[in-house]
C-alpha cells in the first residue's frame, strides 16, 4: 500500500508535525505500507523532512500561487489522478478556505474514482471565525464542502469534532477519531542544567526581543504567534502573579494575515512592556539548547489560548515534567483525564474592569461584527448572538479575551499603575494563588499513560484499522446519502457548522486584525 499525505504546505507547524510524526510512526509499524509520501503545494521546508516528498505548486494556498493561469478545480484533479491514483489520499484541512479550487478538485477526484479511498483530516474549520476564508470556498466550489461519499473517511483530531459533524449531519459511517500522536521521547531522562540554560536565555538569543529579570520565574508559551494563541493575555497572567514572572515565547507569526498581531505583540517585548523573551525558539538551536532543555528548565507551561484543534504543548507539559496553567477549552475533555493527579489548573476567565465609554465602543464594534456576518447566519442566529454579547457588555468586569488586540495591548501598558495592579489581582485572587502553587513544581513525567493514549505506537495501531476499514468496507459499500450536487452554501453540514459555531467565544474581535 502506497499513502500520500497531502497538505497546502509542510512548513514548521501544527499540521506539519502531525503529519511527519504519523508518517514515521506508519513506517515504523505497519510493514503493509510501502512507502509513504508528503504532497505539498509549497517547497518550503522540503529539503529539511527526511522522508519522501512531491512539490505540487497549485496546491499551495491561492493567495501564494504566482499568477492563476491553469489554477481550477480540474486541473487539481488531474494532479491527483496523474500522480497518486495508485495512493490512498490523505488529505489535511482540505476544507479550511486557503484554496477553493484545491477542495473542489480533492471532492471532484473523490466523486470520479469511487473504488479509491480517501482520507479527510480536519484540524480546523472555517465555520469557526474565518468567515474571510468561506467567501474563498463560495467564490470557487461548485459542490457541498462535506459531501456523504461512500469512499471518504473524515478524520478528527479530537471528540467535540467528531461529535460535532456527525451531529450536523454527516453518517457516523463517515466520521471517526484520530488523536494526533505525541513523540514517546525520551523526557523522564533528560538531565537539565537549569542555571546554565536560564542564563544563555538571559544573555539574550539570535532573533529575540525582549528583557529577563533574573529573579523571577520562566513561564513557557511554546506556539507561534497568531491571534487565537491570545500571547498579551498570558502577558498579562504573568505580570499579574505575585513579584512577576518572565514570559517565554517561542515563534513569530508568519502567514500575512498574522504578521501585524505578531509585530505588535514583539513591540511589546522590544519595549519592556512584557517581561521576557519573545521569539527564542529560533535562536536557541545556535545558543546550544535543545528544546526540551528549555522547556524542563521553565516554572510552568502557560496557556491563554482561545481555540485549539488539539493543543500538543497540553500533552508536551506532561512530557516535560513542567506544571500546566491553562485557559479551559471544550476540545480538552478527551485529554484532560490524563492530568488526574498531575499539577495543573485550567481557568475560564480573566476578569478585568472596563469603564463605560470603553465598553460602549465595544458594544459597537461587536455590532458592527454581528452586521458583517449577515452573509454568514440568518437573523434570527445573529440576534440571539448580538443579545448574548450585549448582555456579557452590561458589566463592568469582562473577560480579558474579549478585547480586541489592540485594546489588550493598551492595557497592558497600565501596569504601572498599582491601584489598578491591586485591584486586577484582588480580581482574579483564587486563579493566581493556584499560579503559585504550581510554579516550580517538578512532577515525573507520565510517560507510560502519554504513550499508551498517544504514543506512536497506538496512533499507528488505530490508523492502521482506520485504512482498513476504509480499504475493505463496511463504508465502500454504503450508497451516498447525500449524492446530489449543491452549491457550497447550501451544504447542509456547513449551515449546521455555522450555526454550531455562532458562540461569543469564537466570535471575538481578538480574531480581527489589531490596531495599536
Amino acid at each position: 500500500m502506497k499513502i500520500a499525505i497531502v497538505h497546502h504546505h509542510f512548513r514548521p507547524g501544527g499540521v506539519t508535525k502531525v503529519a511527519i510524526s504519523g508518517a514515521k510512526a506508519l513506517l515504523d509499524q505497519c510493514l503493509a505500507i510501502e512507502s509513504i509520501q508528503l504532497v505539498s503545494g509549497s517547497g518550503d521546508n522540503l529539503d529539511a523532512i527526511d522522508l519522501r516528498t512531491m512539490h505540487l505548486p497549485l496546491f499551495d494556498y491561492h493567495s501564494d500561487i504566482v499568477g492563476t493561469n491553469g489554477l481550477s478545480s480540474e486541473a487539481i484533479c488531474r494532479l491527483l489522478e496523474e500522480h497518486l491514483s495508485d495512493h490512498l489520499l490523505w488529505v489535511h484541512n482540505y476544507q479550511l478556505g486557503k484554496n477553493g479550487y484545491f477542495t473542489q478538485g480533492v471532492l471532484d477526484y473523490a466523486r470520479r474514482h469511487p473504488d479509491r479511498p480517501v482520507m479527510l483530516q480536519i484540524h480546523d474549520f472555517p465555520e469557526c471565525g474565518r468567515h474571510n476564508n468561506l467567501d474563498e470556498l463560495y467564490a470557487t466550489m461548485n459542490d457541498a464542502i462535506y459531501p456523504d461519499l461512500p469512499n471518504v473517511l473524515y478524520l478528527t483530531i479530537n471528540e467535540r469534532d467528531r461529535k460535532l459533524l456527525i451531529s450536523c449531519g454527516i453518517s457516523s459511517e463517515r466520521v471517526a477519531l484520530l488523536n494526533n500522536p505525541v513523540s514517546d521521547g525520551h523526557a523522564d531522562s533528560l538531565d537539565v542544567d537549569r542555571e546554565r540554560i536560564r542564563k544563555r536565555v538571559a544573555a539574550g538569543l539570535p532573533e529575540t526581543a525582549g528583557k529577563i529579570d533574573h529573579s523571577a520565574p520562566f513561564f513557557l508559551y511554546p506556539v507561534r504567534t497568531i491571534r487565537r494563541k491570545n500571547v498579551l493575555e498570558a502577558a498579562l497572567l504573568a505580570r499579574l502573579v505575585e513579584g512577576g514572572a518572565n514570559l517565554l515565547v517561542t515563534l513569530p507569526g508568519t502567514s500575512e494575515a498574522e504578521q501585524e498581531y505578531s509585530h505588535l505583540v514583539r513591540s511589546l517585548f522590544a519595549d519592556g512592556t512584557i517581561t521576557g523573551a519573545f521569539g527564542l525558539g529560533a535562536g536557541i538551536d545556535a545558543a546550544g539548547i535543545g528544546f526540551e532543555e528549555l522547556a524542563r528548565s521553565c516554572d510552568l507551561v502557560v496557556s491563554s489560548s482561545v481555540q485549539e484543534g488539539f493543543g500538543y504543548f497540553f500533552v508536551d507539559a506532561l512530557r516535560w515534567g513542567v506544571p500546566l496553567f491553562a485557559r479551559r477549552l471544550d476540545i480538552l475533555g478527551g485529554i484532560e483525564p490524563l492530568f488526574e493527579g498531575y499539577p495543573h489548573y485550567l481557568y475560564s476567565t480573566l476578569w478585568i474592569p472596563v469603564r463605560h465609554e470603553k465598553r460602549k465602543e465595544l458594544s459597537e464594534r461587536y455590532n458592527r461584527r454581528m452586521n458583517e456576518l449577515s452573509a454568514y447566519l440568518h437573523e434570527e442566529v445573529r440576534s440571539l448572538l448580538q443579545e448574548r454579547i450585549q448582555k456579557m457588555l452590561n458589566s463592568e468586569l469582562i473577560d480579558f479575551s474579549y478585547l480586541d488586540a489592540g485594546s489588550q495591548a493598551g492595557f497592558l501598558r497600565c501596569m504601572d499603575d498599582r491601584g489598578l495592579l491591586r485591584e486586577l489581582r484582588s480580581l482574579n485572587a483564587d486563579m493566581l494563588s493556584q499560579a503559585a502553587l504550581l510554579t516550580g513544581q517538578h512532577p515525573t513525567p507520565p510517560t507510560e499513560t502519554i504513550r499508551k493514549h498517544f504514543g506512536n505506537e497506538h496512533f499507528a495501531s488505530r490508523a492502521k484499522e482506520l485504512i482498513e476499514q476504509l480499504m475493505k468496507g463496511p463504508s465502500l459499500q454504503i450508497g451516498e446519502t447525500r449524492s446530489n450536487k449543491i452549491p457550497p452554501r447550501e451544504d447542509p453540514v456547513h449551515r449546521r457548522l455555522l450555526q454550531g459555531f455562532a458562540a461569543p467565544e469564537y466570535l471575538r474581535l481578538l480574531y480581527e486584525t489589531p490596531s495599536s
